[in-house]
């Protein structure tokens, strides 16, 4: 693995092999708000990891450890927009910082949608419960894509 320099005190992580052939272009660490991360881009405008990956237009390259610098091929995949959903983060308006599940009253609600659908909307009384549900039911419907959250 080497490090590829940015800026904004910010490095990229790629494969030993890829190291070489990215440095042909100068990259700057850009921020985006929405995923609260850095991500290295040419001047041009081309992502690192899309350069990598060669993804085409219609498709996204993912970052399975949600680690946006670290390139390493290992750790990005080319994905359609659904299964790049079933991967994210909690959402930063989550009150309890955790995906898919929400309080209403006493109890928590679990909500899971896969291909457009609803496939899970239950209510449990108590939070383990709701979070082992969620995680199971990602594990069925997401598979690879599933993020399981991890108890606070």
């Amino acid at each position: 693995m080497k490090k590829i320099p940015l800026t904004h005190g910010q490095f990229a992580l790629v494969d030993d092999w890829q190291y070489k052939h990215l440095m042909q272009w100068k990259w700057m660490a850009q921020w985006n708000k929405d995923t609260n991360s850095f991500y290295a881009v040419r001047y041009s405008g081309i992502l690192m990891h899309r350069e990598i990956m060669k993804t085409k237009k219609k498709m996204i390259c993912d970052h399975k450890n949600h680690n946006t610098l670290d390139n390493q091929e290992i750790n990005l995949r080319n994905v359609s927009a659904s299964q790049s959903i079933m991967n994210t983060k909690v959402r930063k308006d989550s009150k309890l910082g955790i995906k898919g599940i929400r309080k209403r009253g006493n109890s928590y609600q679990v909500n899971i949608v896969f291909e457009g659908k609803k496939v899970l909307c239950k209510m449990f009384s108590n939070l383990d419960d709701a979070m082992k549900a969620h995680a199971e039911a990602t594990q069925i419907y997401f598979g690879e894509f599933s993020h399981i959250n991890s108890s606070k």
